[in-house]
């Protein structure tokens, strides 16, 4: 992983942000194979700070799902299924690519922990522009 920092550290110094937000997507998808959650969270957030600054869609919806699993796996279904829900909607809205092939893992971590909450989530999150599902990952607005 220190290789993955120092070239993040490098893209953000020389101005390249969509290559730091990718590389701190990728440490927090490693980070989350890991099962280090609080760092996981920690490098989605940033990758979804970058990537809601860069506007790049494919990157948020993975920072979103990344966040939906470690919600899940730190017993926090609600929030798990409010953040997979909007990416359900986002998937809905048009086709993502590479993350078509990939969905399914974390679909996965997030599902196994289906209960009540977490269905409530999932139809609120479903509800959710990109935008919004954003803001509430970083806390940047008062939905809960």
């Amino acid at each position: 992983m220190t290789l993955l920092e120092q070239s993040a550290a490098m893209a953000a110094q020389e101005g390249h942000s969509w290559w730091e937000a990718t590389t701190l997507a990728n440490l927090a998808e490693l980070e989350l194979a890991q099962n280090r959650l609080d760092e996981a969270a920690t490098r989605a957030r940033q990758t979804l700070r970058l990537s809601r600054r860069i506007g790049d869609r494919q990157l948020s919806v993975y920072a979103l799902a990344y966040l939906a699993c470690v919600a899940a796996e730190n017993g926090d279904a609600h929030r798990a299924g409010r953040l997979w829900g909007a990416v359900e909607a986002e998937e809905a809205r048009r086709p993502l690519g590479a993350w078509e092939g990939e969905r399914e893992q974390y679909a996965t971590r997030v599902l196994a922990h289906a209960d009540a909450h977490l269905e409530q989530g999932l139809r609120e999150g479903r509800e959710l522009s990109l935008q919004a599902a954003i803001e509430e990952a970083l806390g940047d607005s008062d939905t809960p």
